[in-house]
């Protein structure tokens, strides 16, 4: 979240591609359909479009200083977590296997690729960590 963005700008992470933001536009129906540049004509955030024009949304509403600053506090917390979480991985010294979880104190369930050593790590507790590197 940062200023120039609307608040209600989400994706939806099982369906990438429907584009409804938490306010219930269609996104995509928004700006003319899926050619080549869409997404820069989306009245979510503060880039210009490549060729057309932006379209407008009724609900835009930019965050305020406070939303933006909580929400920093957020993502910091979520990296001091992830960050946490690799160093428990790495000092297992396995493959794949599971750690506690340093935001919730769950089961982190991880695995580390053969090829390069990234990690793919998620938390058993809904809607906790989840990273890959």
């Amino acid at each position: 979240m940062k200023a120039g963005n609307c608040i209600h700008r989400s994706v939806d992470h099982a369906d990438p591609l429907k584009q409804v933001c938490a306010k219930g536009h269609n996104i995509r129906a928004m700006v003319g359909g899926s050619d080549f540049g869409w997404a820069t004509r989306m009245p979510c955030h503060e880039l210009q479009p490549r060729e057309g024009v932006k379209c407008e949304c009724p609900d835009f509403t930019e965050p305020t200083p406070e939303q933006i600053a909580e929400r920093e506090r957020e993502m910091a917390m979520i990296f001091a977590a992830a960050i946490a979480a690799r160093a428990l991985i790495e000092g297992d010294g396995k493959d794949y296997g599971d750690v506690e979880c340093p935001k919730c104190q769950g089961v982190i369930d991880y695995t580390k690729s053969s090829v390069n050593g990234h990690v793919c790590a998620r938390c058993r507790t809904p809607d906790c960590l989840f990273f890959m590197e």
